[in-house]
């Protein structure tokens, strides 16, 4: 993650893929949803992470996988985990953060009045060790909202 406290230039942008095997493959121009769609194997589920910190302000884009790449089985995404975990791991410094996270979470839906179930975890260690399964493909140095006006202009 890129923390930049001294106003320099903004990371740029670009749209990398990030494979299960460790490859990246870096897409210009940036794709179009039914390119993503191909590029990760099935329906795709916009995952929102924080992708930088700059001046002490979070700066948010979007990691697109699979949103049945866990239920299939497929392989586990080392960097695109660690994209994913990142906003957990800054707003939770310490031991157990995923834990802390989740139970903040259901804190917070139950006092605007959620009805809130247990969920039993989707495969063992996820709950304290979340991971992204399959290709993903990372927004790098966007923000979350310039992502969301290039799909929109797309319909």
């Amino acid at each position: 993650m890129t923390s930049n406290s001294h106003g320099s230039d903004p990371q740029p942008k670009q749209v990398v893929v990030l494979y299960p095997d460790g490859r990246t493959e870096i897409l210009s121009p940036p794709p179009t949803w039914d390119e993503m769609r191909a590029l990760v194997g099935g329906y795709v589920e916009p995952v929102q992470v924080l992708d930088r910190v700059e001046d002490n302000e979070a700066h948010y884009t979007y990691l697109c996988v699979n949103e049945e790449g866990l239920i299939r089985g497929l392989p586990r995404n080392a960097a695109a985990t660690e994209v994913y975990q990142r906003n957990v791991r800054w707003l939770y410094p310490g031991p157990d953060p995923f834990p802390r996270a989740r139970q903040a979470a259901l804190e917070r839906y139950k006092r605007v009045g959620f009805a809130v179930t247990e969920q039993a975890e989707p495969l063992p260690g996820y709950a304290t060790d979340p991971w992204i399964a399959g290709v993903a493909v990372y927004w790098q140095g966007w923000e979350w909202y310039e992502v969301r006006l290039l799909w929109n202009s797309e319909e």
